[in-house]
């Protein structure tokens, strides 16, 4: 399993960022991994994004949302320039957790996990944690923070290495 955990801190409650997580398009706008987000039914999403020059397009189940501290979801399928995508993760999920801080603020928490679908695909994960998923959940947090006009200070910690 690759885990990659970013926190920060973000200058608003968790009542406050919550529809942060859930409006799918106030979530495009801070969501690194998107540009835009559809529904097609409850509890799914497609995220839409760029994957170096290529389109992406990860459709995703909701496997928890309460409010206001917890949001998940799991990868159901990914596609690049509208083909599937190779399959790297036999299971991919992203969690935020949302936890109350003493000066009114939030402590926000970003975790992917992956479990490899095998030894070279581990490899492949562990060099894509370090490099692009770490920064990229950094610049979300950067987002997420400006959009409640602060600044995150991101602390990081990659597991499964």
């Amino acid at each position: 399993m690759r885990e990659v955990t970013r926190t920060s801190h973000v200058d608003a409650t968790p009542e406050a960022i919550w529809p942060d997580l859930v409006d799918g398009q106030r979530f495009a706008e801070w969501y690194a991994f998107c540009d835009e987000v559809e529904e097609p039914a409850p509890g799914t999403r497609v995220l839409l994004g760029s994957w170096g020059s290529q389109r992406s397009a990860v459709t995703t189940e909701i496997v928890t949302a309460e409010q206001p501290t917890r949001f998940a979801w799991r990868h159901v399928a990914e596609e690049l320039d509208g083909r599937p995508a190779p399959a790297v993760a036999i299971d991919t999920t992203v969690e935020v957790v949302l936890e109350p801080a003493a000066d009114g603020g939030t402590d926000v928490t970003i975790t992917s996990r992956q479990r490899p679908r095998g030894a070279v695909q581990a490899i492949a994960l562990k060099l894509l944690a370090r490099r692009q998923l770490g920064g990229m959940l950094d610049q979300s947090l950067d987002m997420l923070a400006a959009r409640h006009d602060g600044r995150a200070t991101a602390r990081g910690d990659d597991e499964g290495q």
